[in-house]
């Protein structure tokens, strides 16, 4: 365990993760495409952090 590497998620981890699993069933019903949900994605994040 003393070898393994502590990681830094950042401070958005959760806002990233609720954004994109937002934008997973879309995918998965095959709606839109992994490009489209990871662009709608990070609109998603932007919104949220306010940038």
């Amino acid at each position: 365990m003393k070898n393994i590497p502590s990681v830094d998620f950042g401070l958005y981890t959760y806002e990233a993760d609720a954004a994109i699993m937002a934008n997973m069933p879309d995918v998965y019903s095959g709606k839109i495409t992994v490009e489209e949900a990871l662009k709608k994605a990070e609109e998603q994040l932007k919104n949220q952090i306010g940038k």
